[in-house]
């Protein structure tokens, strides 16, 4: 092939270019640099830019971008950013980067932080939304990109159009295989728990399907709204192969509830049931999990019964711990 006649991505975009695209645009285009800080951290004073990294490997994980500024009033704050196209979460993932800011802080390196994601839009939704404190969609990006000055801009744009596109096109391969076990965990797991929590409460839980990220949320007088139970089959499907991974049963705190040392002290309740709790000042998880899972899992009814029972012994535990008596 000539040269002239090689597209400009030659192989498909990773989230290492992007990472890099960001990277570049932050370090040579003040327009950008300040427009970035805005939308990630909109509540923060006029600063001054003190660099940007990109890999940031720490003994707790490693940040994809950290972005560093200076107030005017002399505070430093750094922005930890994590960036997505298809990879699920890592498990404790995202409660890692707020520790890594919390030992920021402690160590003297700043004075403040802020966690923000980096994605397509069809990646994010109320789940990353909740635990993060500020998204950025690729899209977003794109319609930004349209307003600068920026040798760059056409190339930028090829790459985050690319990555888009990447996204998309596993959506459209997983979604029949997640709308159907989704479907098929959820309808046998409310069965059971309108079962088990009409012997626990008078409960009526309401819900709703999401085919990435199912999600249950009590109605329940008395239980925190903050609360959330959810299962996370954690598998990708390419043409007709399904690569193995995890599937999870999970309550989750959203990420601004004030609801962690209230977990801590029940935590004892869900650990007897067999349940592991994880967390810090900012988010917590309850939950259970199968690893490498793989099709022949998938088409077993038995291993489906299974996650569904585990998801209705969850939110029903969770039902009674939350509404009980003080």
């Amino acid at each position: 092939m000539a040269i002239k006649e090689r597209p400009l991505l030659s192989a498909s975009v990773r989230e290492r270019d992007v990472d890099l695209v960001l990277v570049q645009l932050v370090q040579t285009s003040q327009p950008f640099r300040e427009w970035f800080r805005e939308q990630l951290a909109p509540n923060t004073d006029q600063s001054r830019f003190l660099g940007v990294s990109h890999s940031v490997v720490t003994p707790n994980g490693e940040s994809d971008i950290e972005l560093g500024f200076k107030t005017d009033r002399g505070d430093r704050q750094l922005i930890l950013i994590e960036n997505k196209i298809t990879a699920t979460f890592q498990d404790q993932q995202i409660e890692r980067y707020y520790e890594r800011g919390e030992q920021y802080v402690s160590n003297g390196d700043c004075e403040s932080f802020t966690v923000g994601l980096v994605a397509p839009s069809q990646y994010v939704n109320n789940t990353e939304r909740e635990a993060f404190d500020s998204v950025v969609t690729y899209e977003e990006l794109l319609s930004y990109l349209d307003s600068i000055d920026h040798d760059g801009v056409p190339y930028f744009q090829i790459v985050l159009e690319s990555a888009i596109e990447k996204r998309h096109e596993q959506q459209q391969n997983s979604y029949p295989l997640y709308a159907d076990l989704n479907g098929r965990i959820m309808e046998r797991a409310l069965s059971k728990i309108r079962h088990l929590v009409s012997d626990k409460t008078s409960a009526t839980p309401n819900y709703e399907i999401d085919t990435r990220s199912p999600w249950l949320q009590s109605q329940t007088e008395g239980h925190p709204d903050a609360i959330r139970y959810q299962f996370k089959i954690q598998l990708e499907q390419n043409q007709r192969t399904i690569t193995p991974g995890d599937v999870e049963v999970r309550l989750d705190i959203e990420s601004d509830a004030d609801l962690s040392n209230e977990i801590e002290a029940k935590a004892a309740r869900f650990e007897q049931e067999g349940f592991e709790y994880t967390g810090n000042s900012t988010f917590g998880v309850v939950h259970d999990y199968w690893e490498s899972v793989d099709a022949s899992d998938l088409n077993d009814e038995r291993f489906l019964d299974e996650v569904a029972e585990r998801y209705a012994e969850l939110v029903t535990l969770g039902h009674e711990v939350f509404t009980e008596p003080a």
